[in-house]
């Protein structure tokens, strides 16, 4: 992890903390997105929060959804031991909260509700994640996500 993220801090059922970063990147659809990478401290645990579209939100309350749409957005918590997918779990409903929005700086909490899913697509567990975080962009345009996959 790099000095130049910003702190987070959430808890499921540990609490996770490292750095955040923001910045725009392609989905795994080939859409440009904005997206929140929350990286826990030990690189096994992460965030991951998305909306469709590159522009940067503004200070307010948007909802989480599995299919998102122009004010909406996707938000995921994987956890892994190495390269082994411990848990996946989709954000199914919530909210974000941005607090603070500039070019160099992204504030805000999160608190959504999810499912995990495994590989086989089978739901196996509900999840609540709530936190805060405080990202800076990340370094370079288009590399944000896939420190993710």
């Amino acid at each position: 992890l790099t000095a130049s993220g910003g702190p987070f801090r959430g808890r499921t059922a540990a609490e996770l903390e490292g750095d955040a970063f923001f910045g725009e990147d392609t989905g795994a659809n080939g859409e440009p997105v904005f997206a929140i990478l929350l990286m826990n401290e030990d690189e096994e645990s992460m965030v991951l929060l998305a909306k469709p579209g590159t522009q940067r939100p503004g200070v307010g309350s948007y909802t989480f959804a599995v299919e998102p749409g122009n004010s909406s957005w996707s938000g995921a918590l994987t956890s892994t031991d190495g390269d082994e997918l411990l848990g996946f779990f989709i954000a199914e409903s919530g909210t974000i909260t941005i607090t603070e929005s500039t070019a160099t700086r992204l504030r805000g909490t999160i608190q959504f509700q999810g499912s995990a899913f495994l590989a086989d697509l089978e739901i196996v567990a509900d999840v609540t994640v709530s936190g805060e975080f405080d990202a800076r962009r990340a370094p370079t345009t288009g590399t944000l996500l896939s420190q993710a996959r």
